[in-house]
Protein backbone atom coordinates (compact mmCIF):
# COMPACT_ATOMS: atom_id res chain seq x y z
CA UNK A 1 0.00 0.00 0.00
CA UNK A 2 2.73 2.16 0.82
CA UNK A 3 4.26 2.06 -2.65
CA UNK A 4 0.94 2.58 -4.42
CA UNK A 5 0.96 5.98 -2.53
CA UNK A 6 4.24 6.81 -2.95
CA UNK A 7 3.03 6.39 -7.15
CA UNK A 8 0.07 8.50 -6.58
CA UNK A 9 -2.38 6.12 -5.51
CA UNK A 10 -3.36 7.32 -2.11
CA UNK A 11 -6.02 6.25 -0.35
CA UNK A 12 -8.56 8.84 -2.47
CA UNK A 13 -7.42 7.57 -5.49
CA UNK A 14 -8.28 3.52 -4.52
CA UNK A 15 -11.57 4.09 -2.89
CA UNK A 16 -12.51 6.00 -6.27
CA UNK A 17 -11.06 2.64 -7.73
CA UNK A 18 -13.44 0.84 -5.45
CA UNK A 19 -16.66 2.96 -6.31
CA UNK A 20 -15.94 2.65 -9.97
CA UNK A 21 -15.90 -1.05 -10.58
CA UNK A 22 -18.63 -1.09 -7.58
CA UNK A 23 -17.03 -2.60 -5.30
CA UNK A 24 -17.89 -0.32 -2.33
CA UNK A 25 -18.35 -3.87 0.15
CA UNK A 26 -15.32 -5.18 -1.21
CA UNK A 27 -11.59 -4.84 0.59
CA UNK A 28 -9.19 -2.58 -1.64
CA UNK A 29 -6.93 -5.65 -1.21
CA UNK A 30 -9.92 -7.37 -3.51
CA UNK A 31 -10.15 -5.04 -5.69
CA UNK A 32 -6.25 -4.89 -6.82
CA UNK A 33 -6.09 -8.65 -7.41
CA UNK A 34 -8.96 -8.47 -8.97
CA UNK A 35 -7.52 -5.77 -11.14
CA UNK A 36 -3.85 -7.41 -11.15
CA UNK A 37 -5.21 -10.94 -12.04
CA UNK A 38 -8.42 -11.01 -12.90
CA UNK A 39 -9.91 -12.62 -9.67
CA UNK A 40 -13.47 -13.00 -8.74
CA UNK A 41 -14.40 -9.61 -6.33
CA UNK A 42 -15.03 -10.81 -2.80
CA UNK A 43 -17.75 -8.79 -0.35
CA UNK A 44 -16.19 -8.38 3.69
CA UNK A 45 -19.92 -9.78 4.38
CA UNK A 46 -18.90 -13.49 2.25
CA UNK A 47 -15.03 -13.49 3.12
CA UNK A 48 -16.12 -13.18 6.82
CA UNK A 49 -18.66 -16.06 6.22
CA UNK A 50 -15.84 -18.04 5.39
CA UNK A 51 -13.17 -16.80 7.92
CA UNK A 52 -15.52 -17.59 10.95
CA UNK A 53 -16.06 -21.23 10.17
CA UNK A 54 -12.25 -21.22 9.80
CA UNK A 55 -11.97 -19.39 12.91
CA UNK A 56 -14.68 -22.17 14.83
CA UNK A 57 -12.79 -24.54 14.02
CA UNK A 58 -9.13 -23.11 14.89
CA UNK A 59 -9.75 -21.41 18.18
CA UNK A 60 -11.64 -22.02 21.65
CA UNK A 61 -15.24 -20.88 21.82
CA UNK A 62 -14.66 -17.84 23.89
CA UNK A 63 -11.76 -16.62 21.72
CA UNK A 64 -13.76 -17.23 18.23
CA UNK A 65 -16.49 -15.37 19.90
CA UNK A 66 -14.55 -12.66 20.12
CA UNK A 67 -13.26 -12.79 17.08
CA UNK A 68 -16.73 -13.05 15.41
CA UNK A 69 -17.46 -10.37 17.01
CA UNK A 70 -14.05 -8.65 15.47
CA UNK A 71 -15.34 -9.78 12.31
CA UNK A 72 -18.67 -7.85 12.41
CA UNK A 73 -16.71 -4.65 12.69
CA UNK A 74 -14.95 -5.47 9.92
CA UNK A 75 -18.08 -6.14 7.65
CA UNK A 76 -19.37 -3.08 8.97
CA UNK A 77 -16.04 -1.10 8.25
CA UNK A 78 -13.72 -1.96 6.50
CA UNK A 79 -9.98 -3.78 6.58
CA UNK A 80 -8.98 -0.92 8.44
CA UNK A 81 -10.90 -2.16 11.46
CA UNK A 82 -8.50 -5.05 11.66
CA UNK A 83 -5.45 -2.61 12.37
CA UNK A 84 -3.70 -4.13 15.57
CA UNK A 85 -4.28 -1.07 17.03
CA UNK A 86 -7.78 -1.33 17.31
CA UNK A 87 -7.72 -4.55 19.68
CA UNK A 88 -7.66 -2.75 22.84
CA UNK A 89 -10.98 -0.62 21.77
CA UNK A 90 -12.58 -3.95 20.51
CA UNK A 91 -11.40 -6.01 24.12
CA UNK A 92 -12.86 -2.91 26.16
CA UNK A 93 -16.28 -2.53 23.93
CA UNK A 94 -17.09 -6.41 24.18
CA UNK A 95 -15.63 -6.83 28.03
CA UNK A 96 -15.10 -3.18 29.56
CA UNK A 97 -11.45 -3.35 30.64
CA UNK A 98 -8.32 -4.70 28.86
CA UNK A 99 -7.90 -6.44 31.84
CA UNK A 100 -11.24 -8.32 31.91
CA UNK A 101 -10.94 -9.01 27.79
CA UNK A 102 -7.93 -10.29 28.54
CA UNK A 103 -9.01 -12.93 31.22
CA UNK A 104 -11.95 -13.72 29.83
CA UNK A 105 -10.13 -14.92 26.64
CA UNK A 106 -7.11 -16.40 28.48
CA UNK A 107 -4.37 -14.43 28.75
CA UNK A 108 -3.27 -11.12 26.43
CA UNK A 109 -0.73 -13.01 24.22
CA UNK A 110 -3.57 -15.33 23.47
CA UNK A 111 -5.84 -13.00 22.62
CA UNK A 112 -2.89 -11.13 20.75
CA UNK A 113 -2.14 -14.31 18.77
CA UNK A 114 -5.32 -14.95 17.96
CA UNK A 115 -6.30 -11.77 16.41
CA UNK A 116 -3.56 -11.83 14.02
CA UNK A 117 -3.44 -15.25 13.25
CA UNK A 118 -7.47 -15.14 12.41
CA UNK A 119 -6.50 -12.31 10.16
CA UNK A 120 -4.46 -14.57 8.37
CA UNK A 121 -6.97 -17.16 8.12
CA UNK A 122 -9.29 -14.29 6.56
CA UNK A 123 -7.09 -13.44 3.62
CA UNK A 124 -5.91 -17.30 2.93
CA UNK A 125 -6.30 -17.21 -0.93
CA UNK A 126 -8.84 -20.02 -1.35
CA UNK A 127 -11.60 -17.74 0.20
Amino acid sequence: MERLSERGYDAMVLMQIKEAIDAKESDIYDVLVHIAYNRNMMTRQHRAEVGKRRIDSAYNDKIAGFLDFVLGHYVDTGVESLDRSQLPDYLKLKYGTLNEGGAALGGMDQVIDAYIGFQRQLYTPSN
